[in-house]
């Protein structure tokens, strides 16, 4: 009775172990380096360390089938897509673009307050199973390997 218990009780972890190894089709995803860091630099000033600026009411838009969506992930800490910090002084945003469709390219709007929004489109590599932000154009301005360092925006 034992010997047939022992038996069974290895058929099931060999069992258990064949079904937990490595499928094609089932790789997790991998995402490296999917932030932009940066600050606004206006007249001299950066906009984000004057107190009179409230982070609280920026909102990210997102492209998604031809229609601007709200930024909203619930279940993230930047649920909002983005957050601040402290870096040499000053005050920066990170931000997360998310490549939706899969197609390698997110256009993103940021909307500081009700009259200013910027644009922002990002490009996304992949390769086998991990997304990289390889590009940002922020109003047009090409920054090529975004995730390195944080930006200084001047307008």
């Amino acid at each position: 009775m034992k010997k047939n218990l022992n038996l069974c009780l290895y058929s099931l972890i060999l069992l258990a172990l064949l079904n937990c190894r490595d499928k094609e089709d089932n790789k997790a995803e991998t995402i490296i380096n999917s932030n932009f860091d940066y600050t606004i630099l206006k007249g001299g000033k950066y906009v984000f360390d004057d107190p009179n600026f409230k982070k609280d009411n920026i909102r990210v838009l997102y492209l998604k089938n031809g229609e601007w969506k709200e930024y909203y992930e619930y279940n993230l800490d930047p649920k909002y897509g983005y957050f601040f910090y402290n870096r040499e002084n000053h005050t920066y945003i990170r931000l997360f673009p998310t490549d939706y469709d899969k197609d390698g390219i997110e256009n993103l709007k940021i909307k500081y307050d009700e009259t200013t929004t910027d644009d922002i489109k990002a490009e996304f590599s992949y390769r086998e199973n991990s997304e990289t932000l390889t590009k940002i154009w922020y109003n047009g301005k090409e920054f090529t390997n975004p995730t390195s360092s944080a930006f200084t925006i001047e307008k």
